[in-house]
C-alpha cells in the first residue's frame, strides 16, 4: 500500500514538473517540490509553505520507499499513509493551476 503511495507521489510530482513555465534541473525531491512550488505557488501562500513542504517531501517519500523492506506495525503503516495523503493535499492546493503549461 505505501510503494503504491510513493509512486503516486512520484507520478504527481512529474506530471507538475512537466507542466511547470520553465524546465530546470531537480535530482532530488526536495528541489522539485521547491521548484514547483516557486514557479507554480499560489501568490498569496506564505513563503514558508513551499519551504516546509520541500524539507518534509524528500524524507517522506524516503519513509514510503523503506516501507517495502519490511513489515512495518500497523501504526506506522498508517501515519505514513495519512502523512502522504496530507503533503499531497498541501501541494496541490498551493497550486496555482494558470500557471501550469
Amino acid at each position: 500500500m505505501l510503494v503504491t503511495r510513493r509512486a503516486c507521489l512520484d507520478s504527481v510530482l512529474a506530471e507538475l514538473l512537466r507542466r511547470r513555465p520553465r524546465q530546470e534541473l531537480t535530482p532530488k525531491a526536495q528541489d522539485k517540490v521547491e521548484s514547483i512550488g516557486n514557479q507554480c505557488g499560489l501568490a498569496t501562500l506564505p513563503g514558508a509553505h513551499c519551504t516546509r513542504l520541500a524539507t518534509d517531501g524528500g524524507p517522506l517519500r524516503d519513509q514510503l520507499s523503506g516501507a517495502k523492506q519490511g513489515s512495518s506495525p500497523r501504526e506506522r503503516v498508517r501515519e505514513l499513509f495519512h502523512s502522504s495523503l496530507l503533503f499531497l493535499k498541501a501541494l496541490l492546493d498551493g497550486i496555482d493551476e494558470t500557471k501550469l503549461k
